[in-house]
């Protein structure tokens, strides 16, 4: 472990490299070429990675010995409105039950509050389900118990995980929530055909994890209906860095998360808590509207749609290649898509000029800083998709 002094000293040295080499050195040319899907991501055109962000651990009365109060909240709800996305808002149901509609509840002194704060600001919050009791001490999870003391894993029987999410159901309806179709078990902590059929069975569409939790897990389809989908680590847990290294190691970690194939970021709470580290989420913001790779996901949906093209071309059941400045796409596995994609692939593109789309349509179209962010749709049964930037 380094002391401060030299992580000082190592943080300064690497702030004396010029912007444009840090750029074409560190992101260009190290980590689009350990990218897997780097022919999506050219230097005219590109299917953009998502940056969407889920914040966990929502409802928590304190988080690393400090107390979350309204306020933080209201500040999560602002950066959204500044930046006109949604958030993903990682809720511990019982926290919010100010009814005591279940045996579990604990609400917070201020539940009705935040409860009010969510509905009416919908527009940019995206309720997401993070369990129950989010943990049963001494273990880990909810849906999966782990003790991080000992390593010993207890399955949950699949009654009780039943009871966990109807218990949960029961109090967003109580309360007036909008139910998600969002699911991140706690801990990233699950039981593969148990959980995520529970899961399905109360309407989530989406079951975000990290496949190299304490436990692995498989990433991708259990239906048409029910995606599983990968979140990139945090980058990082910004109040746990100092100060004097924030914005050095904050750009480090930045691009090496960014070009993850991901399809959320999930943040603790406890990084909208310390007033000197907010003005950081502007940092991050920014520099996602500013690469030419990146691009700022409305909602949960919109990310998914551009992290299944990466995930698809990762596993090879779609092709993409540059062609005389031509990005072109092709089906590999068609059964695939016919199966689990059903009748269009929908995804954002990222171009400063506009872009002819052979063999689909364009959606719609904003403006990202510089850039022009253009939704397309291809009919699947066609076997050749492609994108033509004119300047």
């Amino acid at each position: 472990m380094l002391t401060v002094f030299p992580k000082e000293l190592i943080s300064l040295m690497l702030g004396l490299i010029p912007a444009n080499i840090w750029h074409r050195g560190f992101v260009e040319l190290y980590l689009l070429n350990r990218y897997g899907a780097r022919k999506l991501l050219g230097d005219i055109l590109s299917i953009p990675i998502p940056f969407y962000i889920i914040v966990d651990d929502i409802g928590f009365p304190k988080v690393q010995g400090a107390y979350v109060t309204p306020d933080i909240y209201r500040y999560m709800i602002n950066i959204a409105k500044s930046y006109n996305v949604k958030l993903g808002f990682g809720i511990v149901a019982k926290y919010l039950d100010y009814s005591y509609t279940t045996p579990y509840s604990e609400p917070l002194p201020y539940a009705q509050e935040l409860v009010n704060l969510i509905k009416n600001n919908i527009e940019f919050l995206e309720p997401v389900h993070h369990g129950l009791l989010h943990d049963k001490e001494p273990f880990y999870g909810e849906y999966l118990l782990f003790n991080p003391h000992t390593g010993q894993v207890l399955e949950v029987p699949p009654h009780e995980q039943e009871m966990y999410f109807r218990y949960s159901w029961r109090i967003y309806q109580e309360i007036g929530v909008p139910e998600p179709k969002i699911f991140v078990p706690p801990k990233h902590l699950w039981k593969p055909g148990v959980t995520d059929k529970q899961a399905k069975s109360y309407g989530i569409k989406y079951l975000v994890t990290r496949p190299k939790a304490a436990i692995s897990y498989p990433i991708g389809p259990r239906d048409r209906d029910m995606w599983i989908v990968s979140r990139a680590a945090p980058i990082p847990d910004l109040v746990n860095i100092p100060r004097t290294l924030l914005i050095r190691v904050l750009k480090v970690r930045i691009w090496r998360e960014l070009f993850a194939v991901h399809h959320n970021i999930m943040m603790h709470v406890s990084n909208f808590i310390q007033k000197d580290i907010r003005q950081k989420w502007h940092v991050l913001y920014e520099n996602a509207m500013k690469s030419r790779y990146v691009f700022l996901a409305k909602n949960c949906e919109e990310a998914f749609q551009n992290w299944l093209v990466h995930r698809l071309c990762l596993e090879n059941k779609l092709k993409a290649k540059f062609v005389g400045g031509v990005l072109e796409l092709k089906v590999m596995d068609s059964s695939f898509f016919k199966k689990y994609i059903g009748e269009y692939l929908e995804f954002s593109v990222k171009s400063h000029g506009t872009v002819d789309i052979e063999g689909g349509k364009e959606v719609s179209q904003r403006k990202e800083s510089e850039y022009n962010i253009i939704k397309v749709r291809f009919p699947v049964g066609k076997k050749r998709m492609a994108l033509v930037t004119r300047c």
